[in-house]
């Protein structure tokens, strides 16, 4: 099988795309596999997948560009995420989740930094796309469960989490009324537990939106989380509005950029 040689020298800098696909058709699918070729990102987090045919094909395609990519198989079809990383040595980190697990996925690197975890993050929304069964606040509360924990044992000292969290935080701009106290303390949870929100950190008084409802309001659900230990590394953290514009999703993308 042929493999494309993206990253020919050693890698000095990481580059991190966190994105939000929308379970995309094949033909859609196409078009966004080939704009994240066209980036060259070293890790991938890829939220609101499925096991559908656009979502298989983004795998396969990623896998045969070199990266090692992984989609867990769900067979209830609920949402979950693709993580994959090229340059690096990369493995599969089972964490202790006991509810929809397939919608957290870990990736050990071995980088020029030392271990790294990347984790990307799909957590429900309130839409009438998820099912029932599906619940945001027990899905928060077993993923804040999972990180107290390695907190306590002082294990995520060089975490990197990403996702489509599906939460803003209190100061978001524009404030909305509807959201509530557990789900600000979702958000309040990861700065407790000693990680820092990269852009807002980088981009104090800057004003973002990833999503856009109807209405035409903002909300800035995709977050990019990283431990204090690795902040002094980062050199950019920003969101890509391009792929939105383009109608390959209805998300923005983010992207950060980590160098030596």
């Amino acid at each position: 099988m042929y493999v494309e040689n993206m990253f020919p020298f050693q890698l000095s800098s990481i580059k991190i795309l966190n994105w939000n696909i929308r379970n995309p058709s094949l033909q859609r699918a196409i078009r966004q596999v080939e704009w994240i070729r066209n980036i060259k990102p070293n890790v991938i987090i890829l939220t609101e997948a499925k096991n559908s045919n656009g979502c298989c094909f983004i795998t396969d395609k990623l896998n045969s560009y070199g990266y090692d990519a992984y989609m867990p198989t769900v067979k209830d079809n609920d949402y979950c995420v693709i993580i994959a990383s090229r340059g690096f040595d990369s493995k599969i980190k089972k964490l202790n989740m006991n509810f929809l697990p397939h919608r957290l996925l870990c990736l050990k690197c071995n980088t020029f930094l030392g271990e790294i975890i990347f984790v990307g993050i799909y957590v429900p929304s309130r839409g009438p796309r998820e099912r029932r069964n599906v619940d945001k606040k027990k899905f928060q509360e077993e993923i804040i469960r999972v990180f107290n924990d390695l907190s306590m044992k002082n294990m995520l000292k060089n975490y990197v989490i990403c996702g489509d969290l599906n939460v803003i935080e209190r100061n978001h701009i524009p404030s909305y009324t509807f959201f509530g106290e557990w789900e600000y303390n979702f958000y309040d949870s990861f700065k407790k537990n000693g990680l820092i929100d990269t852009y807002t950190f980088l981009n104090p008084r800057v004003i973002e939106h990833s999503w856009f409802g109807r209405s035409g309001d903002g909300y800035r659900f995709d977050h990019i989380f990283v431990a204090k230990k690795l902040l002094k590394y980062v050199k950019s953290c920003s969101y890509v509005h391009e792929p939105r514009y383009n109608k390959l999703s209805d998300h923005s993308a983010m992207m950060l950029d980590i160098i030596h």
